[in-house]
C-alpha cells in the first residue's frame, strides 16, 4: 500500500512538473510571437512615415550638405571652439613694438588669416562700392588702325563715281567704305547705325 502511494505521488509530481514546463514553453512562445508582431508593426509604421511627403519649411529650400558628417554640431564646434582656438594661438603682440620682435615662423603663420581678411574686405568693397566696379569701355573703334592716334582718311571727289557709301560703325572690312557690317551690329545691339552716302548732284 505504501509503495502504491509512493508511485501515485511520484506520478502526480511528474505530471505537475510536465504541465508546468509545457505552460512555461507556451508562455515564452506567446511572448516571442507578440514581440515579433509588435516589431513588424513598428517597422511598417516607420516605413510609412518615411514615404510621407516632407512638410515645406524654410530650411527645405536650402541645399543639403552631401557629406553626412557636416552637421550643425560640426558647424557650431567650428565657430565656438576651433576658430577661437586658432585665433587665440596667433602670435599677435600686445604692443606695437612687439611686431618687430616676431620671428619668421610667426610672420608665416599670420599670412593665411591676413590673406583671408584682405580677400573678404576686397570682395565687400567690390560688392558695395559702385566706384570700385570696372566701368564699361566706351571705345568705338577696336579694329581699324588701332595704333594711330587719330584715323583720318582723305578721298578725292573725282574718285567717287555716281555714289559711294562710307562706314560709320567702325566695323567695315573695306574701310572707309561700307560693307554692310552695321546690319549685324544693329540686329545684335538694337542700334540704328547706317552709312554716310555721298553722291554726285545730277545736272
Amino acid at each position: 500500500m505504501r509503495l502504491l502511494l509512493r508511485n501515485v505521488k511520484a506520478c502526480s509530481a511528474a505530471f505537475c512538473h510536465f504541465h508546468f514546463d509545457l505552460l512555461e514553453i507556451t508562455i515564452v512562445n506567446f511572448v516571442s510571437h507578440r514581440r515579433f508582431v509588435a516589431n513588424r508593426c513598428v517597422a511598417k509604421q516607420q516605413s510609412a512615415l518615411r514615404n510621407l511627403p516632407q512638410p515645406t519649411t524654410w530650411f527645405n529650400f536650402f541645399p543639403r550638405f552631401p557629406c553626412p558628417c557636416i552637421t550643425m554640431e560640426t558647424l557650431s564646434g567650428l565657430v565656438k571652439t576651433t576658430l577661437p582656438n586658432y585665433l587665440s594661438g596667433l602670435p599677435i603682440p600686445n604692443t606695437f613694438g612687439g611686431w618687430f620682435r616676431l620671428g619668421f615662423k610667426d610672420w608665416l603663420s599670420l599670412v593665411p588669416p591676413t590673406a583671408a581678411l584682405g580677400g573678404l574686405v576686397y570682395m565687400s568693397y567690390l560688392a558695395f562700392c559702385p566706384e570700385a566696379r570696372p566701368k564699361p569701355s566706351t571705345k568705338v573703334n577696336r579694329t581699324i588702325r588701332p595704333a594711330e592716334a587719330k584715323v583720318v582718311d582723305m578721298i578725292d571727289i573725282e574718285d567717287i563715281g555716281e555714289k559711294a557709301a562710307f562706314c560709320r560703325c567702325w566695323k567695315s572690312k573695306n574701310w572707309p567704305y561700307c560693307d554692310g557690317s552695321h546690319g549685324a551690329h544693329n540686329k545684335e545691339c538694337q542700334d540704328n547705325l547706317g552709312p554716310v552716302v555721298v553722291q554726285r548732284k545730277k545736272n
